[in-house]
């Protein structure tokens, strides 16, 4: 009786801890860990794109979200009623809604190169946790797009990616 009483304690006390941000968390093993929620998204500028530009950025956005998903147990990859971004994020809006990061892609093209800039804006912190600028060349799309994924990552957990 006595080590069916000590086990059920060593089991409750196991089960509820604190996480890094303070929340308290039920889990068993990694089973109830709290997963970060995350969005890849348009940048306004999306919309002036021409045809075959929007093209890529959505190729992007595909891969972003399958590399992503791929991180089952940290991430849920959420997607929205909208594909665009606002001009200033609106933190507060993202936070009602239980998002902890959101991915902005802003692809323009100029002359016949293709500029990309990536924001990762930390919504819990309210500030931008990552920016990456850089000129893509549109037959290297799955290179770029995994590449920008693990800097992400990286920003995100401070782990290099798998």
């Amino acid at each position: 009786m006595k080590k069916n009483i000590y086990i059920l304690l060593l089991i409750f006390f196991n089960i509820v801890h604190a996480n890094e941000s303070g929340k308290t968390v039920i889990a068993v093993g990694e089973a109830g860990v709290e997963k970060m929620n995350i969005s890849f998204k348009f940048a306004p500028s999306y919309q002036e794109l021409i045809k075959s530009d929007k093209e890529f950025a959505s190729s992007i956005i595909k891969i972003l979200n399958n590399d992503f998903s791929f991180y089952k147990k940290q991430f849920k990859v959420l997607k929205t009623k909208s594909d665009l971004i606002e001009k200033s994020i609106n933190y507060s809006s993202w936070k009602t809604k239980n998002f902890s990061y959101i991915v902005s892609l802003d692809l323009k093209r100029i002359d016949s190169t293709l500029s990309l800039n990536i924001n990762v804006f930390d919504i819990e912190n309210e500030k931008i946790l990552f920016s990456m600028n850089s000129f893509v060349i549109t037959d290297q799309l799955r290179r770029v797009a995994h590449n920008m994924a693990n800097k992400i990552y990286h920003s995100i957990t401070g782990k290099e990616s798998i």
